[in-house]
C-alpha cells in the first residue's frame, strides 16, 4: 500500500470514532479551506499527454460541480515527444529494464483509474450531453456521443474542457490535430445566441491563443484574441485565418508565425484583412515556402505600410538570420 493510500485509509478511521458534533465542524473546517483554495487551484491548469488521468479527473470535476469552471484562467496542454530525449542509448535501455515491473503495474493501476472515470462520466452522460447541447447546440450533435471514449478519450475531455471554462483568458495546446478544439473554436463565430440572451459561451474572454500543430495537422477555426502564437513542427500544412466578418478575429495586437508553410499569396491575403488592421506585432520565423525564395519585399514593405498602419515592430525571421526587423 503507498504512503498516500494508507494516508487515506487512516483518514477514514479516524473520521469513522469522531462524534457528530466534532464531524459536522470538520466538514464545515474542510468547506472553508477548500473554498480559499479552489479558486487558486484552478486558475492556472497545466497537464501533459500522457497523465490522461488527471484530463479525466479534471473534466469529470468540472462536470459535477460546473463553479469550478470559472476559476479557469490559464490552460495549457502540453505534449511529452520521445525525440525530446537526450539520455544515451545504454541509459535509456538500463532505466528500463530496472523499472519494467514496476511500470507494468503502473500501467494497470492508471487503467483502471482511467476506467472509474469513464463509467462516472457514462452515469452521468445525460448531464454531459446537456452540457455540450447547452454550450455548442447543434454543431457538436453526432461527433460527441460516447464513442469518444473509446479512440478520441483525449479529445472528448478536451473540447469539454474548454466549453466549460467560459472565462478562460490564455490557451496553449501542443500537436492538435483538426477537429480537437475545432468544435468549441466554431462555436465562438455561432454563439450569436448565447450572446443574445447574455449567457457565457466560449472563448469570450481569450487574450491569449497559442497553438502548435503536427505535422499533418493544419489550423482550426480561430476565436478572436488579442495574441496569437502559432508553431508548425516538420511539413505541416498551410496556415490560414478565418476571415469571414469583421469579428472573425476580433482586435488582434500581436501574430506570431513559426515554422508555417504560407505561400507568397497567403501572406499577402493575410495582411490585407480588415479584421488585423490594429495590428501592432508581427514575427515570422522560418514560414518556408519555396515562393518566398524570389519574393519582392520592398512590395511587402509597402504592403504593411498601408494594411498595417500603427504596426510597431516587425521581425522577418529565415534559415540563416533576420531578413527584416
Amino acid at each position: 500500500m503507498s504512503l498516500s493510500e494508507l494516508s487515506t485509509e487512516l483518514d477514514g478511521l479516524i473520521i469513522q470514532q469522531l462524534p457528530q458534533y466534532a464531524l459536522h465542524a470538520l466538514t464545515l473546517t474542510n468547506k472553508y479551506y477548500r473554498g480559499l483554495a479552489e479558486p487558486y487551484l484552478y486558475r492556472n491548469i497545466k497537464v501533459h499527454d500522457t497523465s490522461k488521468y488527471s484530463m479525466a479527473r479534471l473534466a469529470l470535476n468540472l462536470v459535477v460541480r460546473k463553479e469550478l469552471a470559472r476559476y479557469i484562467r490559464s490552460f495549457e496542454l502540453v505534449y511529452i515527444r520521445e525525440n525530446r530525449v537526450t539520455a544515451r542509448a545504454f541509459d535509456i535501455v538500463r532505466m528500463v529494464k530496472a523499472n519494467v515491473k514496476a511500470n507494468h503495474l503502473e500501467t494497470e493501476i492508471l487503467d483502471d483509474r482511467l476506467e472509474n472515470v469513464r463509467e462516472n462520466f457514462l452515469t452521468r452522460s445525460p448531464e454531459v450531453k446537456k452540457i455540450i447541447q447547452d454550450l455548442a447546440g447543434p454543431l457538436c450533435g453526432p461527433q460527441f456521443t460516447l464513442k469518444r471514449f473509446t479512440g478520441q478519450f483525449l479529445g472528448f475531455l478536451l473540447t469539454i474542457i474548454l466549453l466549460l471554462a467560459t472565462k478562460l483568458e490564455h490557451l496553449q495546446l501542443e500537436d492538435i490535430d483538426d477537429e480537437i478544439p475545432h468544435e468549441a473554436c466554431w462555436e465562438r463565430w455561432q454563439g450569436f445566441n448565447q450572446r443574445a440572451s447574455g449567457k457565457p459561451y466560449p472563448f469570450h474572454k481569450l487574450k491569449c491563443l497559442e497553438l502548435s500543430i503536427g505535422a499533418e495537422a493544419s489550423i482550426p477555426i480561430l476565436p478572436p484574441t488579442e495574441s496569437l502564437k502559432i508553431r508548425g513542427q516538420g511539413d505541416s500544412r498551410l496556415c490560414w485565418l478565418p476571415h469571414n466578418g469583421l469579428r472573425a478575429i476580433g482586435g488582434m495586437c500581436s501574430l506570431e508565425l513559426q515554422d508555417v508553410h504560407i505561400s507568397q499569396d497567403d501572406l499577402e491575403t493575410m495582411i490585407s484583412l480588415p479584421q488585423i488592421r490594429s495590428m501592432k506585432h508581427l514575427k515570422m520565423t522560418r514560414i518556408g515556402h519555396p515562393t518566398l525564395e524570389t519574393y519582392n519585399y520592398r512590395r511587402l514593405s509597402q504592403l504593411l505600410s498601408t494594411s498595417l498602419p500603427i504596426l510597431k515592430t516587425l521581425e522577418w525571421i529565415g534559415e540563416d538570420g533576420v531578413y527584416l526587423h
